[in-house]
């Protein structure tokens, strides 16, 4: 018959997510499938915007700070969208279970105003944002709002070190952790997207609101709009953090991984806030030189170009007619394809859309093809490439590590700028921390010359001696390895990677090389990390260019039958993958889970491989940095006026702090002494050595020596 109202179930995956990723969707469509036969029985999704207070008066915030006391609340802010530290905070939501509240900060009072863009170079006009309320009141609702965060059972957020720091750094207000539905999710399931709107759809009964109707991403036309949707969020995050909690709770071992995740939340909250100096003059003679280098191979790159114009007119006209500049661009995608097609480079990968690939990992293909012809590497083809991957790096050092966003927020030092990266544990799957803003987890050493610490003080690094090659041989019993380990602490033989190097290249140790030095570290960490052999082939190639194929193959089975109980391991790994979906850390037992089979030389294997080692060394490098948490205290209490102890990043398996100098050394070996400790009982046997530097800037500028560790 007939129906008044027209019903459409939009699922939140398309179904050839299904069919692509296999068993790591299929819950999420039958979700989808399940909602969409509820919708067609006559379910409705709950949209209860009626019960929410706006507008609120002094005496209306103040009564419902009453009503939140020893009740679980969910909060949320709204801001302009810049760094926590400096951006201005628009409005603050709580939802107590019952009601919610949404407290305005700005509000928009329908003038207009001009003000340049966050690069400075155009301006845009805004409307104008004015103070929602007067000196007196706004000092007066911060107390109340000070009072839900001190008085509630239990404060949820959703990522709530965002909203945490920008309350401390707009209003002195300070909120404890409570429970994060983003770092419960990614326990429990840190294969799938952590976003509410996400977990809203998938715990809640709530209305998706993210986008319009249209598809499009959502954006407020009025404050009122604003205020809803904020309050829509702190809903939600009640909502779905009461059920994954329960998710959370289920599992002992991620219990415990809660409270380390939590743990490191808040150590990336205050690492965010402390901010590392940096020297403002390196940062502009690492620009001029990466600037140089850029524009150089950019010049190459045209000059090869103009040769081909003088060999084939035809293909050069043809790429001439894309052009939109006087002069070839590599960053423009069709001018690149036309030119390396117009080269001759064999390039027959093809992008989703159907065209040619330009992706690096398929130029370097076409590199070793054209070299495996017996190319000359001073072929247009082969240094057009070349001089790609270097137009490509440089580019890359100078948008993504050498435009930092500065600001100058240090009181103890307000002459030098800092850096206030975002560090984030609900990204890697393996427990390690990601981070933006920059990037610090893959940023090269060269770049980290330009973080320098205060006057009077020192940085204080400390790195873990092949700690994740260490973690492969002691889960493995690889007794080769292990006994290389102890004889190299006991200062009686080679480093590790040397010792490698001689068993894959089957050489006398006095007969390795530098390249194959580099060359045999690059190989094991591959292994370790799952490369097969195509995959440790490639990663050797920069250091040993002349090496075939079918020779690194001879040395890769001679290092497999050298290595055999760790090769052993890793099938036994790859098996126990395939055969139940998930692999455990060593320690914390944090799950990894796989949905295909986990063939050699593929992604899914890689992850296989890599996840015993990469998060066994997340997990021994977390609980060492709890303990340092005693350490920083102790140090604390010595502190002289305008002195800081802090730390000020997590990279990997590297710890940096900053002291000041009277107390580094000192400082050093209690470090060292802390991170070398076991483990744990079941893990006393393991050999953790970390290598503990005392400088001045995190890492030697490229002109400078390397300075030596202390």
């Amino acid at each position: 018959g007939a129906c008044p109202v027209s019903l459409f179930a939009i699922p939140a995956l398309h179904p050839a997510n299904l069919f692509h990723s296999g068993r790591k969707w299929r819950a999420v469509m039958e979700h989808d499938v399940n909602r969409a036969v509820r919708l067609a029985r006559g379910w409705r999704p709950e949209w209860a915007d009626t019960n929410y207070i706006l507008r609120p008066t002094l005496r209306q915030i103040r009564d419902y700070t009453k009503r939140c006391k020893s009740r679980v609340v969910g909060w949320d802010t709204e801001t302009d969208g810049r760094h926590p530290l400096v951006c201005d905070v628009r409005c603050i939501g709580f939802w107590n279970g019952t009601e919610g509240l949404a407290i305005p900060f700005l509000w928009r009072d329908g003038s207009k105003m001009t003000v340049p863009t966050d690069k400075g170079t155009r301006m845009r006009t805004m409307r104008r944002w004015v103070p929602w309320f007067g000196e007196n009141d706004l000092r007066e609702a911060l107390k109340w709002i000070q009072e839900i965060f001190d008085h509630a059972a239990l404060l949820r957020t959703q990522n709530g070190q965002y909203d945490r720091t920008v309350m401390r750094s707009s209003f002195g207000v300070n909120a404890p952790q409570g429970a994060d539905t983003i770092l419960d999710h990614h326990i429990v399931a840190s294969f799938l997207p952590h976003s509410l709107a996400f977990l809203s759809s998938m715990f809640t009964d709530i209305a998706y609101y993210k986008t319009t109707e249209e598809g499009e991403a959502w954006s407020a036309s009025s404050d009122l709009e604003l205020w809803i949707y904020m309050l829509r969020d702190a809903k939600c995050t009640w909502l779905a953090g009461e059920k994954l909690d329960e998710e959370v709770c289920e599992r002992t071992e991620d219990v415990k991984i809660r409270e380390v995740d939590y743990w490191s939340e808040r150590k990336a909250e205050e690492m965010r806030t402390t901010g590392i100096g940096v020297d403002l003059e390196a940062l502009v003679l690492l620009q001029h030189d990466y600037t140089t280098k850029r524009d150089k191979a950019l010049l190459l790159m045209r000059d090869t170009l103009n040769a081909l114009a003088i060999e084939n007119q035809g293909a050069f006209d043809e790429l001439l007619a894309v052009m939109k500049e006087p002069e070839f661009r590599p960053g423009s995608l069709p001018e690149l394809r036309l030119a390396l097609s117009a080269l001759g480079v064999p390039l027959t990968a093809l992008t989703k859309t159907g065209e040619i690939t330009t992706a690096e990992e398929f130029l370097l293909e076409a590199r070793a093809e054209l070299l495996e012809q017996r190319v000359a590497p001073t072929d247009s083809r082969i240094a057009f490439l070349d001089y790609l991957f270097a137009w490509r790096t440089n580019a890359k050092m100078l948008s993504t590590f050498l435009d930092p966003e500065l600001l100058y927020l240090d009181e103890v030092c307000p002459q030098i700028p800092r850096v206030h990266p975002t560090f984030s544990v609900h990204i890697p799957p393996t427990g390690r921390y990601s981070s933006e803003g920059p990037n610090f987890q893959n940023q090269p050493k060269p770049i980290r010359g330009i973080y320098v610490a205060r006057p009077g003080h020192e940085l204080v690094a400390g790195d873990w001696d092949s700690g994740e090659l260490r973690l492969a041989a002691y889960q493995s019993g690889e007794k080769t390895l292990i006994d290389a380990f102890a004889a190299f602490d006991a200062g009686k033989g080679p480093k590790i990677h040397r010792v490698n190097a001689r068993d894959i290249f089957n050489l006398p140790l006095e007969q390795i090389t530098d390249a194959m030095y580099r060359a045999g570290k690059s190989f094991c960490y591959g292994i370790i990390y799952g490369s097969g052999p195509k995959t440790g082939y490639e990663s050797c190639r920069p250091e040993m260019p002349d090496m075939s194929y079918s020779n690194f193959l001879k040395c890769y089975e001679n290092f497999k039958q050298k290595r055999f109980q760790l090769f052993s391991w890793q099938a036994d790994l790859l098996r126990l993958a395939s055969r139940q979906g998930f692999i455990d850390s060593p320690i914390l037992k944090r799950r990894r889970y796989f949905f295909e089979m986990a063939l050699e030389d593929t992604p899914e294997a890689a992850a296989v491989l890599n996840m015993p080692c990469q998060s066994g060394l997340a997990d021994v490098v977390s609980l060492a940095n709890i303990r340092m948490d005693e350490v920083v205290t102790k140090y604390r209490k010595r502190l002289r006026s305008r002195e800081v102890c802090a730390q000020l990043a997590q990279v990997h398996d590297e710890l940096l702090f900053e002291v000041p100098t009277r107390l580094a050394r000192e400082f050093a070996r209690d470090f060292k002494a802390t991170c070398e400790a076991p483990v744990d009982d079941a893990h006393r046997y393991w050999r953790m050595p970390v290598e503990v530097e005392i400088k001045r800037r995190w890492s030697a500028l490229p002109h400078e020596k390397k300075e030596k560790a202390v």
